[in-house]
């Protein structure tokens, strides 16, 4: 008989929100994937399929392409592909959930003579064909239908009904098994960095770690793919107690075998970077990257950006061809810089506008600012909208990649806005620690002060590193022409002269060492337990 196994009916995640509305078939479907997620991988990729065919005849339909509803999944994607402009990546997703999916519908016999499922794909295949089925559902909401949101990516669910889990487990389920043994693990983490471990009695603190252990050694009898890199995790945070064999670095070493995410490399860089080894780490951080780890692919672009070109485009490259969300807006901003300078390009704009569109179909985060720039100055025969390009940018400028310039582009526009005049300071302030140069620092030393004194002059009050008048007389000798020819004129000689404009300089409080010690007899007693 075909072992079939009862439904959890409610997770903790709620990826597919945003479809209920729109298109509850759809939506029915993506819940039917996220609920069989952590029971049975062959039925979630079996519902990630049915999700593709429903979605290439819902998304045909938007864009008036009658499809043959007889026909295979592979002929589908082949028609939307050779009669519509929709985006390649699109139909990359398709396909992978197509291979992934045929991979996860394959009975098999146990010794008992009981039929049931089980997914030849690896743990990573399947994150990547639910992550996929997301994209392809965010892009009709988002991109086709008009909806706004934020971009987000999908989340594994964690289920609310423990005692079927627990019975799933307890059947021999290897999915089950591992889910409790994470679930165990996360909470013990959350209480831990929320510093609530004082507000559980001890007895609770150690059900939670008996848990822990046992469904641990539960999932790796059931040799559960990622209870190695759980197990080194639960060493490291010292919820376990190790021996001689079975310890933090071992367990690594053993989830490093079998790691196809590059997690477990990334995980063990860490965890050996904390103990001085650098170089090493970094090398894992280089393995990670290479499966596609986005943290890791991330990590190496900031590393090289400055020091190695060739090594940050490598890296860049990897981070695209893994659909890693931020490679897309920083390669997007490197090719809109790029045509800037020399905006006689053709060649150069038509890959700057490329990788924008590329950007924007993904909805990769940070782009609504590089797109709004473009608006403010109406590039690729568009007509300008500076108002709302103007809040566009400072409301999405800080999604951009933190280690990403491109405060010298956004200061040059929001200086020239009285309204945005505070933003722009603040900007400002980052462009010159950032300039290398020292005539271009020496003008936007001169821009930056005159932007403090029209604040000053405005509200009385300025946040910044830098006194007004030394940004002054610093523009003006390091060749800056405006400040030297401020400094001749009348205004600008009353301004030095006038004492009223001096930067205060805040002291640090001395620290409190009563709570300090309070703190440390805390955290004593908080590892006794």
């Amino acid at each position: 008989m075909t072992n079939v196994q009862p439904i959890i009916e409610h997770t903790t995640t709620d990826n597919f929100s945003f479809l209920q509305h729109w298109y509850p078939e759809l939506y029915r479907l993506a819940m039917d994937m996220d609920r069989f997620y952590s029971q049975d991988h062959s039925c979630a990729l079996l519902k990630a399929r049915l999700f593709a065919e429903v979605w290439c005849h819902i998304f045909a339909e938007k864009v008036g392409v009658k499809l043959d509803c007889n026909t295979e999944l592979t002929n589908k994607i082949k028609q939307l592909q050779s009669v519509t402009n929709v985006p390649p990546y699109i139909i990359d997703e398709l396909e992978l959930i197509r291979l992934n999916a045929n991979l996860g519908v394959h009975a098999y016999c146990s010794l008992t003579n009981e039929w049931f499922g089980r997914a030849q794909a690896s743990q990573k295949q399947v994150n990547n064909t639910m992550q996929a089925v997301y994209e392809l559902a965010s892009f009709l909401i988002f991109n086709i239908c008009g909806e706004k949101g934020e971009k987000t990516s999908w989340q594994a669910p964690t289920h609310i009904d423990e005692i079927k889990n627990v019975e799933l487990a307890l059947n021999g389920n290897k999915e089950a098994n591992y889910a409790l043994a994470k679930q165990a693990l996360s909470q013990l983490e959350h209480y831990k960095s929320k510093e609530l471990v004082e507000d559980l009695t001890r007895n609770q603190v150690k059900t939670l770690k008996r848990d822990l252990e046992y469904w641990l050694s539960r999932s790796a009898l059931c040799n559960a793919q990622g209870t190695a890199l759980l197990y080194a995790k639960a060493y490291q945070l010292k919820w376990l107690q190790p021996c001689e064999h079975h310890n933090a670095e071992t367990c690594y070493k053993a989830a490093i075998k079998e790691c196809e995410s590059g997690e477990a490399h990334y995980e063990f860089a860490l965890y050996i970077n904390k103990k001085g080894q650098n170089n090493r780490a970094w090398q894992h951080v280089e393995k990670a990257a290479e499966l596609g780890h986005f943290e890791a692919i991330t990590d190496l672009q900031d590393r090289f950006k400055s020091k190695d070109t060739l090594q940050f485009n490598y890296w860049l490259e990897k981070g695209i061809t893994h659909k890693e969300p931020n490679s897309f807006t920083v390669d997007a901003g490197l090719k809109l810089k790029a045509w800037l300078l020399n905006q006689a390009d053709e060649l150069a704009q038509k890959r700057a506008r490329s990788a924008l569109i590329e950007a924007k179909a993904r909805r990769a985060k940070g782009i609504d600012c590089l797109q709004a720039y473009c608006d403010y100055f109406g590039y690729w025969n568009k007509t300008p909208e500076q108002e709302k390009a103007l809040a566009t940018l400072a409301e999405s400028y800080s999604q951009l990649p933190s280690w990403f310039n491109f405060n010298k582009e956004l200061f040059e526009v929001l200086r020239m806005h009285e309204s945005q005049r505070k933003l722009a300071i603040k900007i400002g302030n980052q462009v010159v620690a950032k300039t290398q140069c020292n005539v271009e620092k020496a003008q936007h030393k001169f821009d930056l002060a005159m932007l403090i004194w029209q604040e000053l002059q405005a509200r009385g009050t300025v946040k910044s590193p830098y006194a007004l008048k030394t940004l002054i007389r610093e523009a003006a000798s390091e060749g800056c022409q405006n400040a030297v020819e401020f400094l001749a004129l009348p205004k600008g000689k009353q301004l030095m002269r006038d004492n009223s404009y001096v930067t205060t300089r805040t002291q640090f409080k001395q620290p409190d060492r009563k709570k300090q010690k309070q703190a440390k007899k805390k955290a004593r007693k908080a590892k006794k337990k």
